[in-house]
């Protein structure tokens, strides 16, 4: 039977690897061990249903076939599916963002850590799902169901069926352990069972008030939506110290233990404002001490209740409460209800289990009720009293505050008015502010644009670089995105509650909130009044990077896009290279097998790039240079070989030397990638593989035993002879038979003996040798090493540069810019003179330039109105004044036009015209100046008053007397103006 043919009929026959699989918390000892052990059998099947030929999991011993089965189950699980988040596109219609939750992004997480591959995920709505791939935390499924002839498997908690207590990343952990993928220990188990109790809300009946108030705020838990996958597993990982009695101790950090500065600090970032873990913990408090002062006056006003059954019930009207559930829990209610009638929203959270039905919304996971409106349907007016009045086991009694809103189904004015005081305690917009600047801000976009056009040159790069930098922008553009939206909600929560919004929403709905309502444009267009300086440098950086990614493409770039990549790339690769070199306590490196040669992988193609824009950054042959700066420092590599050649004659193995010249180039064929992720880097294990497959037993031929030793059997292989072929030949197997001739044992020995005798005939030739190829290599590190520091240099331009790279991309913009508008307007028809006048004053043309220049950048020139106002001529008077020029002719110009002399009217009637139409361009404004300054240096002479018709002079106080035609008319000279 063919290949094809096999695999169809094992496709066809794919029911066997289907099935289910339900966590169950009721079993223990042997049952519960039965059924874990069928949660990895049937996860499994994934792999075995996608293997086309069997013989790809053959081995020569059951470890061996184990690797292969590891191998090819993270080769399948590359496919991952989770729930994205909803949003609108440019068309308004709905699409999926490229970003999960807490729940799916610690799933994925794991998945990564087990040495997957899964930096390309697919997103789909929460609840969907996707045949033949490993579908995560959606599906509406309640456990591990493998479908579509195995070729489909989810994981998930959501299903009808599904209980709390549990999450996908919990149930991916078992999994992927299970597989023998991913280690299992302690610290992983403490932060799986962290994720899983937040995730299900387990721990809000355990919080107090004074706790929430204090000290949550300051916890992991409190901080946990803003912490990345990477600080929190660090987080769970053991520590060392001393105990009080000075013995050194191993522990993990407790979640719900409030941080020290020092340890929020070590958290790092905001994964979605970029802001410290300090700075967000302070906020945090804030708004918990505003969710308390909300739930006190709530309580004060009517709309709490003790129910029975569900304890201590507390009514949210608008849904103002900014730490929800968590700030109900923390002051006593056992139950929380959020009912925003004007968004047509509710929400029930409990610390009990939710046995009651209601007419409208779903019940999720036994202790939340939520809505789930149709489109165009409104939430009944009666149906919070039937929530009360089953919650109440009919006995609900409304009064006060929660009677009158009933009443009127509207919150009514003292209700509103006492909310009102309450949001002035704490108002987070007032805590932010939008003070940044727009690179080149008195330069229009599309006028920059078409100057920045200008300046492009042809960069060609590798295809390598190009696709690293295409999946860098990418994975750096989607985090970016998904942070801002997260930050919207966080530092709007107040001011959303207010409005209706259910600020504790899921991430999807929250995403979609965000796009339907336009706020990213906010950003953008430099409007909005949540955003900080490092929004709009996030925001700059995206448009950079999608910038230089089509500029690689393209193949001409702007002249600063090298040195701006060169930044971005910089903090990835030291994050490589410490996560590459990091140390367990015994010196081994932490990070092994397929995950590291992963990591090695990217930190090759990240150095290769960075070196290529150095090298387009700097245009020098870095290379060579550090080269030259290394050849200074270390010895010669005659000194190095004549310091080391005893030692090294001493250490060379003649075993090592034969298994290198028998399969050294087969190893030199394997990728660097392989090497690491199949032998750990290490060449003897490769060696000794290759002895296992070409040369079996080495102490027995044709079942006797016979005294080899390996070395010896490596001569006969160098030599041509295949060792498993060898019998015993002659009557009493005195002989050996190769295969190819009989020999005496005799004459193998003395074949080998002068094989030996070669070998060390040569040592000291083979010792020179490998030492200098030792020297080479280290030299190439050091020569690595000292390329890597002036690339870090180059990169560090932006990261030492004042402001930030909005500081660094305007001033380069601002002096590219400066340098075709000047280019420019020296080539304008008319403006060569006047710059020969300027640079004839200044003394030069360097003087010049800077004089230009200023004018430019507008150094110095203030107050520049839309008019030619006293305020705005006398800054440019004291500009010029300052470059040593006279400025009597504007200052007579002025005062005689205040005075109503025509000629003074004339010009500073122009002047004003002249500079309406430039002020707000820069090319505009430099002419406009320029020809200010060539009138000033030679300005026209004010013409002498002629006679009027009918008369002439006679003398002082008489009127003049006309000489001309009767009826001949003459006007006042119009002055030359610049």
């Amino acid at each position: 039977m063919s290949k094809n043919s096999s695999s169809n009929t094992k496709r066809n026959e794919g029911m066997e690897y289907e099935g289910r699989w339900a966590p169950d918390d009721k079993l223990t000892g042997e049952e519960k061990k039965r059924h874990e052990a069928e949660l990895i059998r049937l996860a499994s099947n994934f792999t075995f249903s996608r293997i086309e030929n069997y013989e790809d999991l053959n081995a020569a011993t059951e470890k061996e076939g184990d690797e292969k089965f590891k191998e090819k189950t993270r080769e399948f699980w590359k496919e991952l599916v989770t729930h994205g988040l909803i949003m609108n596109g440019k068309d308004k219609q709905p699409t999926i963002s490229n970003f999960s939750d807490l729940d799916g992004d610690a799933s994925v997480g794991l998945i990564k850590l087990a040495g997957v591959d899964a930096s390309k995920v697919d997103y789909v709505h929460q609840g969907g799902s996707a045949e033949g791939r490993v579908v995560i935390d959606t599906g509406n499924e309640w456990g591990l169901v493998v479908k579509d002839g195995g070729r489909t498997m989810l994981i998930d908690h959501h299903g009808p069926d599904a209980k709390s207590g549990t999450s996908a990343s919990e149930l991916t952990y078992k999994i992927l352990t299970g597989l023998g993928l991913l280690k299992k220990e302690k610290y992983l188990d403490e932060m799986v069972k962290f994720v899983t109790n937040t995730d299900n809300a387990g721990y809000v009946g355990s919080l107090n008030k004074n706790f929430f108030e204090n000290e949550f705020p300051n916890t992991l838990a409190g901080l946990r939506r803003h912490i990345t996958f990477d600080n929190l597993r660090e987080f769970f990982k053991p520590k060392t110290g001393k105990n009080k009695a000075g013995k050194a101790v191993t522990y993990f950090k407790d979640p719900w233990r409030a941080l020290s500065e020092e340890e929020l600090k070590e958290l790092g970032n905001d994964k979605y404002s970029g802001k410290t873990i300090s700075e967000i913990s302070k906020q945090q408090k804030k708004n918990a001490e505003f969710s308390v002062k909300r739930l006190d006056w709530l309580d004060k006003n009517g709309f709490a209740l003790d129910s029975g059954r569900y304890g201590k019930i507390i009514v949210d009207i608008g849904g103002k409460v900014g730490f929800g559930f968590e700030a109900a829990a923390a002051c006593g209610y056992d139950t929380y209800i959020r009912w925003i009638p004007e968004k047509n929203m509710f929400g029930i959270y409990s610390t009990k289990e939710i046995t009651d039905e209601f007419s409208q919304g779903i019940p999720v996971r036994g202790k939340m009720w939520i809505s789930e409106l149709a489109a165009g349907e409104n939430l009944p007016d009666e149906l919070l009293t039937e929530i009360l009045d089953k919650m109440t086991d009919g006995k609900f009694k409304p009064s006060g505050g929660l009677m009158d809103f009933m009443g009127s189904g509207n919150i009514i004015d003292d209700m509103k008015g006492g909310a009102e005081k309450i949001d002035k305690l704490y108002n987070p917009e007032k805590e932010l502010k939008n003070d940044f600047e727009t690179p080149g801000e008195a330069l229009e976009r599309k006028e920059a644009k078409e100057f920045m056009d200008r300046t492009r040159e042809e960069m060609k790069f590798s295809d390598s670089s190009k696709d690293y930098v295409n999946l860098f922008a990418k994975q750096q553009s989607e985090e970016i995105n998904l942070n801002f939206a997260k930050k919207y909600f966080e530092s709007n929560k107040d001011q959303l509650t207010q409005q209706g919004v259910d600020v504790n929403m899921s991430d999807s709905r929250k995403l979609a909130y965000f796009i339907k309502e336009g706020l990213g444009d906010e950003i953008k267009n430099k409007t909005c009044s949540w955003c900080e300086e490092e929004d709009y440098e996030k925001f700059l950086k995206k448009e950079e990077l999608y910038n230089i990614r089509a500029e690689m493409e393209k193949g001409e770039m702007r002249l600063e896009s090298p040195v701006v990549m060169l930044h971005f790339l910089e903090d990835r690769r030291q994050e490589l290279f410490n996560t590459l070199n990091k140390k367990d306590s015994s010196g081994n490196f932490v990070l092994k097998g397929a995950e590291r040669g992963i990591k090695e992988q990217e930190f090759n193609n990240l150095t290769k790039t960075q070196e290529e824009l150095a090298i387009k950054t700097s245009g020098r042959n870095l290379g060579e240079e550090s080269a030259k700066q290394v050849d200074k420092k270390i010895i010669s590599k005659e000194k190095y070989t004549q310091l080391n050649l005893n030692y090294q004659e001493k250490k060379l193995s003649h075993r090592d030397f034969l298994k290198k010249e028998i399969w050294g180039g087969e190893w030199d064929k394997i990728t660097e990638e392989d090497k690491v992720k199949k032998y750990g880097g290490d060449s003897d294990k490769f060696f000794q593989e290759k002895m296992r497959e070409q040369l079996g037993s080495i102490d027995s031929i044709g079942g006797k035993k016979l005294k080899v030793k390996e070395d010896d059997v490596l001569i006969l292989l160098k030599n041509g002879y295949d060792f498993k072929k060898f019998s015993l030949a002659g009557i009493l197997g005195g002989k050996i038979n190769t295969g190819k001739e009989v020999f005496s044992k005799k004459d193998i020995a003395g074949f080998l003996g002068n094989q030996y005798a070669d070998f060390y005939k040569n040592l000291r030739e083979r010792a020179i040798k490998e030492l200098g190829e030792e020297w080479q290599s280290e030299r190439g590190k050091e020569i690595n090493l000292e390329t890597y520091k002036t690339i870090s240099k180059i990169s560090d331009t932006i990261k030492n540069a004042e402001g930030g790279i909005t500081g660094y991309l305007r001033r380069l913009k601002a002096e590219r810019v400066n340098e075709i508008l000047l280019k420019s307007v020296k080539t304008e028809q008319g403006n060569k003179e006047k710059i020969g006048k300027i640079e004839e004053f200044l003394g030069g043309k360097t003087e010049a330039e800077d004089f230009l220049k200023n004018i430019s950048e507008r150094k110095g020139i203030k107050n520049l109105g839309d008019e030619l106002d006293d305020e705005t001529l006398e800054s440019i008077k004291e500009f010029m004044e300052g470059f040593g020029l006279e400025t009597n002719f504007l200052d007579e110009a002025y005062e005689n036009s205040a005075k109503g002399d025509a000629w003074s009217l004339g010009i500073m009637n122009n002047l004003n015209t002249g500079y309406k139409n430039s002020v707000n361009k820069r090319k505009g404004f430099i002419n406009w100046m320029v020809g200010l300054v060539a009138t000033l240096l030679n300005p026209p002479e004010k013409p002498k008053p002629q006679q009027q018709p009918g008369w002439k002079t006679r003398g002082k106080g008489k009127p003049p007397y006309n000489k001309q035609a009767a009826g001949a008319q003459t006007q006042p000279g119009q002055p030359k103006t610049p």
